[in-house]
């Protein structure tokens, strides 16, 4: 959703001019929840069922991840590509607008239509060869073992490609950046990237629509999480009933069982379609996963964060955010790292 949600107002914009939108996306059931109310077409679109026989772990750059999710295998790939290659036969688009989908920029290489890759710093890497190690993860590797990485998945798409009679790619970054435009959706103090040098940063997406709901009646200052379930969210929510400050969390995937152990007369649950600006405007503190754009928006209100990451995307989020002396960092799994 967090990939779906922010082009939402961008759709709705498009609409009402007059232009026909087709949405490709892994899971179609969670995109039409996304565009839910809006008349969009759905398509489901080819997905790798191939693992490698080696898996990279932890993935500490960008050719890592490739080579995890169906860039190690020519034969897939080139299916794949096709398959992306009959989809636009289908549609026909006159613009293709990519977020964090590396196959089907492949399968648009020598199109007619025009193409526009979209996304935070980590959808989009840097222009540069080798693309560089995440920051977290950096220390555990190479600028050898990075170039060699990177050869090798871009060795995998030029196989590919020449497979499907497309043009090649010089380097892996071409993937990305041999496109009409590069919109960055994100702010530089938040690039995933923070070496990544020049680039123009177009901000957030505009604020989805939210339900508005009451904090709970209390005295102190007021906590707003916006999470998934962790190993340690008990831990959290009991900490937020001892401490007695008006509190609200908006968890998907969080059991009733939870929310009836721990909901009390200053702790309440809420949907996660909650309105985050006005979230924003009324609580002292943010609670999230670090995920990009949530993040973003209650910084953005002057709002510090505890950031509790569960993937690399929300810890690159985290760390960068914590290195400007914005918010705080905690493990999900341990509960007594909670509130050092």
């Amino acid at each position: 959703m967090g990939h779906l949600l922010p082009h939402r107002e961008l759709v709705r914009t498009l609409q009402s001019r007059g232009h026909v939108i087709h949405v490709a996306a892994r899971d179609v059931g969670r995109a039409g929840l996304a565009f839910e109310g809006l008349p969009v077409h759905f398509w489901p679109i080819p997905l790798s069922l191939d693992l490698p026989k080696k898996v990279y772990q932890p993935t500490v750059s960008f050719a890592q991840i490739l080579h995890n999710v169906g860039f190690a295998n020519v034969s897939d790939l080139t299916l794949r590509i096709s398959a992306w290659r009959s989809l636009y036969a289908a549609i026909r688009p006159d613009l293709l607008l990519v977020d964090y989908a590396p196959t089907s920029l492949l399968a648009a290489r020598g199109s007619q239509f025009k193409t526009v890759s979209v996304g935070t710093g980590f959808c989009i890497p840097p222009n540069r060869t080798p693309i560089p190690a995440f920051t977290t993860l950096s220390h555990l590797t190479s600028i050898r073992q990075l170039i060699d990485d990177e050869n090798q998945v871009t060795a995998t798409i030029n196989c590919a490609l020449e497979n499907n009679n497309l043009p090649k790619a010089d380097c892996l970054a071409d993937v990305f950046h041999q496109t009409d435009a590069q919109l960055l959706t994100t702010l530089p103090e938040l690039d995933h990237y923070p070496d990544r040098g020049y680039a123009e940063y177009f901000g957030l997406p505009d604020e989805r629509e939210g339900k508005q709901v009451l904090l709970p009646p209390g005295v102190g200052r007021r906590i707003f999480a916006y999470l998934k379930p962790f190993p340690a969210i008990d831990a959290l929510l009991s900490l937020l009933n001892q401490m007695a400050l008006p509190s609200i969390v908006a968890c998907d995937g969080l059991s009733e069982e939870v929310r009836q152990k721990y909901a009390s007369a200053t702790l309440s649950f809420v949907d996660s379609n909650v309105d985050l600006a006005r979230m924003a405007q009324q609580c002292y503190l943010a609670i999230t996963n670090g995920n990009h754009t949530t993040s973003a928006r209650f910084l953005l209100a002057g709002k510090p964060l505890l950031m509790i990451p569960l993937q690399l995307e929300q810890e690159l989020i985290a760390a960068t955010v914590s290195r400007q002396h914005l918010g705080l960092t905690v493990r999900p799994t341990e509960p007594q790292n909670l509130f050092p």
